[in-house]
């Protein structure tokens, strides 16, 4: 006698399609998850042919989606729990990929509980979340981000290698008590990549636990101008994703573009400099050897100020970011020191600290970290160490 399960499941083909491209899932590889060949999947998608109940349930443990959604007529709508300000051309981005949801929502967990935390601690707001909030005027914004962080200090010393100024731009944030969490993948999973062309960073903000999520698979050149471009928004009260360059509309994104411009490469020193004599390659390149920044933020720059054209912007940048991920690397160097940026060094001390005095349990604690419980000495230790 034949049972249910003997019988094709009766799934749709649109779906599927749906969420192969929302993991980034092939044909070959959702064949091999699925036990069937590429040709067998090609009739799933075509709707000729239905796998069986089990053939549909590994593809779906394959695609990280409920069983149940591989029957819906049509797509569930993909949305995320904060705006999403990516923007292609002056339009919105549709796709939202799982990966990028279940970042966006850890990172959610991560500031629910050092808010929660903080409250209960009686500690004070974050002064700068939302200081010019909802302000337009990018001079404002700009100058206030530039004292906070004492970029125009006489003391001040711009790194000379680009790691270094990531380094230091990061630990300049954080010292205003807005975390900072960088990482290319999925929580601890290698095997869950984040595309930077499906976005660059996002911020949450909060009076209490604001954070900055930065994409570090993308060229550290670009995570310098990600992190201020982020900063403008906590700075505004923004809670958002933020994707590429793009100014093809005024927006908010453009907004944040120009202040994240105008923090690394104030006008009034910029325009001394620039050399309307030069080819655009050219005048970036001596206006980075001056300002001691990278290309990819003075082209920003030169673009802003009108100097430079929209095509030659694009070209550049696409050269820049070309070179840039050729010698892109994890944060940190080894397992314990990207951890750590990939929660945020703040951030990670606070857990830590909390576990010290009792204020949290070590498997709550481990689990906010992404770690196993007895790492958590070992992550102590290098706090301290790096201190």
């Amino acid at each position: 006698m034949m049972t249910g399960h003997s019988h094709p499941a009766q799934i749709s083909a649109e779906v599927l399609e749906w969420a192969m491209a929302r993991v980034s899932v092939n044909i070959e590889e959702l064949a091999t998850a699925s036990g069937t060949s590429s040709t067998v999947v090609e009739a799933w998608l075509s709707g000729s042919r239905r796998p069986s109940f089990r053939q549909a349930q590994l593809a779906a443990s394959r695609l990280r989606i409920p069983f149940g959604f591989l029957f819906l007529t049509a797509p569930p709508p993909d949305s995320l729990p904060i705006p999403d300000f990516r923007r292609v051309n002056g339009e919105a981005i549709s796709i939202i990929s799982a990966d990028l949801h279940d970042v966006v929502l850890d990172v959610l967990r991560k500031q629910a509980w050092l808010s929660e935390f903080l409250r209960e601690s009686r500690a004070e707001p974050v002064r700068y979340v939302a200081k010019r909030s909802g302000s337009n005027h990018m001079d404002d914004i700009a100058t206030d981000i530039r004292v906070a962080l004492r970029l125009g200090s006489p003391s001040y010393q711009r790194p000379t290698s680009v790691d270094g100024v990531l380094r230091e731009m990061v630990q300049r944030v954080e010292s205003l008590r807005i975390n900072v969490l960088r990482s290319g993948i999925v929580g601890q999973n290698t095997h869950r990549p984040l595309d930077v062309g499906e976005f660059r960073g996002f911020c949450l903000s909060d009076e209490f636990a604001p954070f900055i999520f930065i994409n570090s698979a993308d060229a550290q050149v670009a995570q310098v101008f990600t992190l201020l471009h982020e900063l403008a928004h906590i700075w505004r009260g923004d809670s958002g994703v933020s994707g590429g360059v793009d100014q093809s509309s005024l927006s908010i994104e453009t907004l944040c573009n120009r202040v994240a411009a105008e923090v690394l490469v104030p006008s009034y020193e910029f325009d001394a400099v620039w050399n309307g004599d030069l080819s655009a390659t050219e005048g970036v390149r001596t206006a980075s050897r001056h300002f001691r920044i990278s290309r990819y933020v003075i082209a920003i720059k030169a673009f802003e100020s009108r100097r430079i054209s929209r095509e030659e912007l694009d070209e550049l940048l696409d050269e820049y970011e070309r070179e840039g991920r050729r010698g892109t690397s994890s944060p940190g160097g080894d397992y314990y020191r990207t951890l750590i940026a990939r929660n945020g060094r703040s951030f990670t001390e606070r857990v830590i600290g909390a576990v010290g005095r009792q204020d949290v349990l070590i498997r709550e604690a481990a689990s906010l970290l992404d770690a196993k419980p007895g790492q958590l000495d070992r992550i102590g230790r290098e706090l301290r160490r790096a201190s």
